[in-house]
């Protein structure tokens, strides 16, 4: 027979996989960035339970740069930082460790599960979440589920970025190609 406690624990994973999958089809199906960067903040503070969120993104491609902020979501007015250093993020130890943490941000009153935005092997940004709903700090399998939303956001925002490239590339070769046509058609 199944403990009370065991079988809200349960359902409580059922349901944050059931969220997961359902967040990772909608983030397929969004081809523009800021639309699913938006989508992405949502999903990540609803399944983490957490008050307040921001996105950072990174402005250079190669992601060497400062991280600016992208979209925020806040419940109590938490006042994030326009731009994140991946020294004060503590990406870069994050990445090279494989591992998601809490930890205190310049300006933020709690500490904050940090999410880095990896495709590949490049920094696309991060995902700050601040202000645990549930008591206790971010879990083990919290982070297994975080973590695996936000490589699948980081992938389809990469997708996205692309996709967003193309088409302006496809743009202007029109453009270019009907240029050339009417300039062929001064010279017949």
């Amino acid at each position: 027979m199944t403990r009370p406690g065991r079988r809200v624990e349960d359902e409580a994973r059922i349901f944050k996989l059931l969220a997961l999958n359902k967040a990772a089809h909608l983030f397929a199906s969004t081809l523009a960035p800021g639309p699913l960067v938006a989508l992405g903040l949502d999903a990540l503070r609803e399944i983490g339970q957490a008050r307040d969120g921001a996105i950072y993104l990174a402005v250079t491609p190669d992601g060497a740069g400062p991280l600016e902020l992208a979209a925020f979501r806040t419940l109590e007015a938490t006042h994030f930082p326009p731009s994140l250093s991946r020294e004060v993020a503590g990406l870069d130890a994050r990445l090279e460790q494989g591992r998601q943490t809490a930890a205190p941000i310049p300006g933020l009153s709690e500490p904050a599960a940090i999410l880095p935005l990896v495709a590949g092997q490049r920094l696309l940004g991060c995902c700050l979440l601040h202000g645990r709903l549930n008591p206790g700090p971010w879990g083990r399998e919290d982070f297994e589920v975080l973590e695996t939303l936000a490589a699948n956001l980081a992938v389809c925002l990469d997708n996205a970025r692309m996709v967003t490239a193309l088409r302006g590339r496809v743009e202007e070769l029109d453009r270019a190609r009907e240029e050339l046509a009417q300039a062929e058609g001064r010279y017949r």
